[in-house]
């Protein structure tokens, strides 16, 4: 699993006026949805469309979701980006962890490009939040890359549904800091960080002091390291 903090995507995700999955979308109700599709399911989960785009999970990511979240009913909800142009995106809410500070969304966007973000709990309602995410998009571009990109999404995604993670938050002088890490043998370790310029567009958590850490146990308890 790649892990570490990335120091070329601070300038990068840092600069750009919103990463590629935060034009964060317009929701619909679905529990009505939800209630009379109960038993309708693509590929082992529910699908929700808006615009009848349906992105699909591969069968190696939807084994790993399905057996370490045996009771998890897992809901793909495609959205449409506040940037306009047609473009949309699918999102899988993972569960919350008992007492957690954020939980984890998958965002996919065509056969090729995934994200793995973590929303605060005390901000489900604002979509526009500015908080840890980690892109794919390195893989993107490489021919035949497909294998490699899947294989990469699921050490990161099963680190993080099997150990206690934490996401710790830095105010510097110029940029806000996001390092997510999770937690091995007592042992805290990188999976991923970037950086946003503190003087753009981003609406990233106001902290008390220069740091703050926010935590999640292990989603996948009967799994948990």
């Amino acid at each position: 699993m790649r892990s570490g903090c990335d120091t070329r995507q601070y300038y990068r995700e840092g600069l750009r006026s919103e990463n590629r999955f935060s034009g964060f979308p317009v929701y619909q109700d679905l529990g009505g949805w939800l209630r009379e599709n109960r038993d309708k399911r693509i590929g082992g989960l529910f699908i929700v469309s808006m615009n009848g785009a349906i992105p699909k999970l591969d069968d190696k990511t939807l084994g790993l979701i399905s057996s370490l979240l045996p009771d998890f009913d897992p809901v793909i909800q495609v959205v449409e980006s506040s940037l306009g142009g047609g473009k949309s995106f699918g999102r899988l809410d993972l569960p919350l962890a008992r007492d957690a500070d954020y939980f984890f969304e998958v965002w996919l966007y065509g056969d090729m490009e995934r994200q793995i973000s973590a929303r605060l709990t005390q901000d489900v309602s604002d979509n526009s939040k500015y908080f840890w995410y980690r892109p794919f998009d390195e893989l993107v571009e490489q021919p035949g890359s497909r294998e490699d990109l899947i294989s990469s999404f699921c050490d990161v995604l099963k680190t993080l549904l099997t150990f206690r993670t934490r996401i710790v938050q830095r105010k510097g002088w110029l940029f806000w800091h996001f390092r997510c890490e999770y937690c091995e043998a007592d042992t805290w370790r990188a999976v991923y960080c970037h950086s946003a310029f503190r003087g753009g567009k981003f609406k990233a958590p106001q902290i008390s002091g220069s740091k703050r850490v926010y935590q999640s146990d292990a989603i996948a308890l009967g799994n948990a390291k």
